[in-house]
């Protein structure tokens, strides 16, 4: 589910549209890193899509720009 999240977000990223499967939604525990091998890169891929989706959340979606442009300045430095 996590691969498919992460596939789903990094496509919607360089689309510029919003994701449907929000992180909320996901029930499943996070990744056992014994699980299978590589699942080091893929946690890592998903960790990186968890960002993208927020930054597209927070900073570039229709309701972030209903905030002030300041508003959005110190949400994008927090990110940082």
């Amino acid at each position: 589910m996590y691969e498919l999240h992460a596939r789903h977000t990094l496509t919607c990223t360089f689309t510029s549209s919003a994701s449907i499967i929000q992180d909320f939604d996901i029930e499943l525990p996070f990744l056992d890193e014994n699980s299978y091998q590589g699942v080091e890169m893929l946690a890592y891929w998903v960790k990186v899509a968890r960002v993208q989706g927020q930054t597209y959340e927070k900073l570039f979606s229709p309701a972030a720009f209903l905030r002030t442009p300041e508003e959005r300045t110190r949400t994008g430095e927090h990110f940082s």
